[in-house]
């Protein structure tokens, strides 16, 4: 693809069109080691886990000092930890998915451990895997992205093509009442478009 990876077809092979194309052949070992994880990968990860430190222990300060006064200054501040929570837990994530990738590839570079391919795979999944789960932690972390995921599954997934009222006084929440209510009421099965 594009000049890359080109090497002598074997005169075994039957196609000579056909070529693999190796990841590492492709990127060198000390630029993934030195560039990507050292450069781009740790140094914003270990800002970001201490911003977030200093985060969560000015919001705890906060709030056992009871410098915020009135509910709404404690509701305020509630709210903000658990925001911060949400995006600490897509950080976790993000470490827990990419680091062994990395791992195996600063252990391969700097102490020539053999790394199965295998393992190789199961890290390149995970490192994938990572943009997966995300979408999933915010729908179970934030308030208004659970009932936006809820009405999308009802009208798209579960073919539920009621649609909500676009008045102003209608929530998120009365249209995911709304779109349930009519589909209990519907007995021959998913609403269709006339």
């Amino acid at each position: 693809m594009f000049g890359w990876n080109i090497h002598e077809t074997s005169s075994n092979s039957t196609s000579t069109n056909t070529q693999a194309c190796v990841f590492l052949n492709v990127m060198s070992m000390s630029y993934m080691v030195y560039f990507n994880f050292f450069g781009c990968i740790l140094p914003p990860l270990l800002i970001i886990t201490a911003l977030y430190g200093y985060i969560f222990i000015a919001i705890h300060k906060q709030l056992r000092e009871g410098a915020v006064s009135g509910s709404e200054s404690v509701s305020y501040y509630r709210k903000e930890r658990s925001l911060a929570g949400s995006l600490a837990l897509v950080v976790v994530l993000y470490a827990f998915c990419w680091f062994p990738l990395h791992l195996m590839h600063v252990a391969s570079f700097f102490w020539l451990v053999p790394v199965p391919s295998g393992a190789i795979d199961v890290g390149t999944l995970l490192s994938h895997t990572n943009s997966a789960v995300n979408p999933v932690v915010y729908a179970f972390k934030i308030e208004k992205l659970r009932a936006a995921y809820k009405i999308i599954w009802r009208r798209f997934i579960l073919c539920c093509v009621e649609k909500c009222p676009t008045k102003d006084t209608h929530t998120t929440e009365n249209c995911i009442t709304d779109i349930s209510t009519a589909k209990s009421v519907t007995s021959s099965g998913p609403v269709r478009p006339a």
